[in-house]
């Protein structure tokens, strides 16, 4: 049974910045609850471009907090509401009131990387270079553009919310 607790404190950082060894160090300490997920994803259901069925109830996600014993802060963290923009920040401006949040940001080359070579690891991208060496012949490298079908890359166009990010994140409720 829920006790009605919900976090006070969230992790929004991108995906592949260390939110999950964040979110395993800070829920070590003893005036930290953390929730029983690290991604509850609750803030996502704000999403329109995430989701398009109703928002959960707020019990739903008071159950990730049931095993508070009166620690000072709640904590959860969800990479994917850093992507959330507008909808995503107001809501948990709403339901959670002035919720001290961290973001986490990683140079996007290393992001990139730790990306790929985790998809790969657990098989969503079954892409791997290979690389030619015939004797006497330069070091060829395959060409990304050969394999772009394979990867998925994401870029950020001015339209969407990242060019207001730290504005929008930082921005007093």
């Amino acid at each position: 049974m829920s006790n009605g607790r919900i976090a006070d404190l969230a992790i929004a950082g991108v995906p592949k910045a260390a939110t999950g060894s964040l979110f395993a160090y800070l829920a070590q300490h003893p005036e930290i609850c953390a929730s029983d997920l690290k991604e509850t994803g609750y803030f996502n259901h704000y999403n329109p471009q995430r989701h398009t069925g109703p928002v959960p109830p707020i019990e739903t996600y008071a159950q990730h907090f049931a095993h508070w014993s009166g620690e000072r802060y709640a904590l959860e963290a969800t990479p994917t509401y850093s992507y959330g923009g507008r909808p995503v920040i107001q809501a948990i401006r709403t339901v959670l009131g002035r919720p001290k949040i961290i973001i986490s940001l990683r140079d996007p080359a290393d992001r990139l990387w730790s990306a790929y070579t985790f998809q790969r690891s657990v098989g969503i991208v079954s892409l791997k270079p290979r690389i030619h060496l015939p004797v006497g012949q330069p070091l060829q490298l395959p060409s990304l553009d050969t394999h772009r079908s394979s990867l998925r890359i994401r870029q950020c166009s001015p339209s969407e919310p990242w060019d207001r990010f730290d504005r929008q994140w930082l921005r007093p409720g």
